[in-house]
């Protein structure tokens, strides 16, 4: 069943995956010492076993005798002085062939391959109930090599790749550099601001409705000296829903761009004055809801319904302009093609766009 394409969780109903699980080295520099360990750790006298991540992916790992061997040794971890560098070095060249190395020991292996790793960070979306979740990961050895988290762990990386050994130094702090620039793609914020006059020498902040608000329930919302301000409950409920959407940051209230459309809706009917990039903003939306993004005829796999509705999904974005930078690809399980003609915008250069199914 691994790599079945039409697979489904019992449980949930979802699509899900089941792929080989692979047993990861582990050395790590600890103080004086280092920390060797294996995982995942396989369960005595057992061959097969497996373990989800979280309800759409399960992974299936055979322990054969070499890892078995690996993790008698091992047990829950071995701590060496690093007086035993050396040994470990020599060690790790003669592991390799069985597992995964993560570690902050290089190999001593004039056999193995050396090559330039690759920090470009791979966002992963994976269906989730009714929804869709993401998993960054950065992968040193390519597409076909194994994943890490980025900026975290070791910096060497041995793993086998089309039968051939090969080993990397991951750029740690480059991961991270493009971890953020990643992150802050799309994190532009507006903000808003207003104000109500109650009488002729009183006047209520947006930011002070919105708190009222939500504080009490009704129309009628306490001031000091026992006063009370009567609101209409279409502006009331107009308050509800901006509350919502906004969150307070400092002094303002502020929204993401996301939400642009749901606040406009939210507002309409009061005077509210945008400025230009909000204006913009407003028909970006609008003309993206109306796109319908197409496949390029070089895409030679087959989507499910929920990897079309990601890919119109991060279309629609990147024409909206949430997401941006140059586009590069857009992989499924295995087939990897670039979609630069495709009427989607453009995607973030820094990173990979993955489908699992």
């Amino acid at each position: 069943m691994i790599g079945h394409s039409l697979l489904f969780n019992e449980k949930t109903g979802e699509p899900m995956i089941v792929a080989r699980g692979e047993f990861t080295l582990n050395v790590d520099r600890k103080a004086k010492n280092l920390r060797i360990t294996i995982s995942p750790l396989p369960p005595v006298n057992e061959t097969f076993f497996f373990i989800w991540e979280g309800t759409s992916r399960l992974l299936v790992y055979e322990a054969g005798k070499e890892q078995q061997r690996i993790a008698a040794i091992l047990g829950d971890g071995l701590t060496v002085p690093l007086a035993g560098e050396e040994e470990i070095a020599a060690a790790i060249s003669a592991i390799a062939p069985f597992v995964i190395v993560h570690s902050d020991v290089a190999a001593e292996d004039g056999t193995l391959t050396t090559v330039d790793a690759d920090s470009r960070v791979h966002v992963l979306l994976r269906p989730h109930g009714g929804g869709i979740v993401f998993e960054l990961l950065i992968r040193p050895l390519g597409e076909d090599g194994p994943g890490f988290y980025p900026g975290r762990g070791s910096a060497t990386v041995i793993a086998a790749i089309k039968q051939q050994r090969v080993q990397t130094t991951r750029h740690l702090k480059r991961e991270k550099t493009l971890l953020q620039e990643l992150l802050a793609a799309g994190r532009d914020w507006f903000s808003v601001e207003g104000s109500v006059s109650i009488s002729d020498t009183d006047v209520l902040s947006l930011q002070q409705l919105l708190e009222l608000s939500s504080a009490h329930k009704g129309r009628f919302m306490p001031l000091a000296d026992g006063e009370f301000v009567a609101l209409t409950e279409e502006f009331r409920r107009k308050l509800v829903e901006l509350r919502r959407m906004v969150e307070r940051h400092g002094k303002e209230s502020r929204f993401h761009p996301l939400a642009a459309a749901l606040v406009d809706e939210a507002l309409h009917g009061t005077s509210l004055k945008g400025d230009k990039l909000w204006k913009s903003t407003l028909e970006r939306f609008k003309s993206s809801t109306e796109l319908e993004p197409k496949l390029p005829a070089t895409f030679q796999a087959t989507l499910r319904d929920y990897q079309l509705e990601g890919f119109a999904w991060l279309a629609r974005l990147a024409h909206w302009g949430v997401i941006r930078g140059g586009i590069r690809r857009w992989r499924t399980k295995r087939p990897t093609v670039p979609i630069e003609s495709a009427n989607c915008g453009r995607l973030p250069s820094i990173g990979w766009w993955q489908l699992i199914p």
